[in-house]
């Protein structure tokens, strides 16, 4: 997939490998990556309104949601109990996720296609490069070393540990091949990390391509508050149903909305929506994926395991997950 030279910091990179800058490859964090669906013929499948569907960024028919949330919300805001809202709500949470489920042996229950950038950002088109330097604000990076030196290496946050590990492997390979360079920075992000951990665990002689490596937040040890999930010791009280844990994920007045409509429920029927979206979560997604199971701390993994991945069912995804 050469792309000719020819514009400013073509493939393959200017200095023949001769300059002062080892290309970059960033490992991006949890869901910093595309991911469509695919029909049964292995094309995008489209909307109703014409659009391609996406597994991540998540696509959902907000109306029809709403539409079936409608009344079982109704109902519960003027009974103030229940009456089966948060069985709705957690089917509705888990048919947004459904492309992104994975069977108890770790293989796709979907068709996904994901979007990878196999050349320098210089080669990426204006819509690649303003998703990419959405993710990691790297602009004056690319001033400096050029944007012939800077890789973005995508992933599915959804998928399989090892086999991402894999690839970065062979991508490190082909960058050193097409700039020139023996040897490359890596910058792992976030869930990036745990990417990381494994590429040095079963591919020791990556080091020899190593200049420098640079963690932003890594999640080297995984995450608590991921750890709680899987083990079933979140808790739903107080400071942290409301303000930790869903608005920590949203910026600006998002978090600040979410924080207000999660006080309009009751707060039973709040902490049993949550509790049954987590649990659909956990068997649709979370469990069935390694590359989630690297966000695990070590001294949750014990108890995470034995709860959700003990059975014959799992016994691959224990395999790789124990690794």
């Amino acid at each position: 997939n050469k792309i000719p030279a020819g514009k400013e910091g073509g493939v393959p990179a200017r200095c023949g490998g001769k300059c002062g800058h080892c290309p970059t490859v960033i490992i991006h964090g949890i869901g910093q990556s595309e991911l469509y669906v695919l029909d049964e013929n292995g094309k995008r499948k489209i909307d109703k309104n014409g659009r391609e569907i996406m597994a991540w960024p998540l696509s959902a028919d907000m109306k029809s949601i709403a539409r079936g949330l409608a009344r079982p919300m109704l109902k519960m805001l003027i009974t103030r109990k229940d009456n089966g809202f948060s069985d709705k709500a957690a089917a509705a949470v888990k048919s947004i996720f459904a492309p992104n489920a994975s069977a108890p042996d770790g293989r796709r229950t979907g068709r996904t296609e994901l979007v990878r950038y196999p050349n320098s950002v210089a080669c990426c088109s204006e819509k690649e490069k303003n998703f990419i330097y959405s993710c990691i604000r790297l602009t004056h990076y690319t001033q400096t070393a050029g944007e012939d030196h800077l890789y973005y290496f995508a992933y599915d946050s959804f998928g399989n540990n090892l086999s991402v590990a894999e690839e970065l492997f062979h991508f490190i390979q082909k960058v050193k091949e097409e700039t020139g360079h023996s040897k490359i920075n890596l910058v792992p992000v976030s869930l990036g990390g745990t990417i990381a951990n494994s590429l040095f665990e079963f591919y020791p002689q990556v080091s020899g391509d190593l200049n420098r490596v640079v963690y932003i937040v890594p999640a080297l040890d995984g995450s608590n508050i991921v750890g709680d999930i899987y083990t079933g010791n979140l808790s739903l009280k107080g400071k942290m149903l409301y303000n930790d844990l869903f608005p920590s994920f949203m910026r600006g007045y998002k978090g600040y909305l979410v924080n207000l409509l999660l006080r309009i429920p009751p707060r039973k029927v709040l902490s049993a929506a949550i509790e049954k979206t987590l649990a659909a979560l956990q068997e649709t997604v979370f469990s069935n994926s390694t590359v989630m199971w690297g966000l695990v701390p070590c001294a949750y993994y014990s108890e995470a395991a034995a709860r959700h991945i003990s059975d014959p069912a799992h016994a691959e995804i224990k395999r790789q997950a124990d690794l």
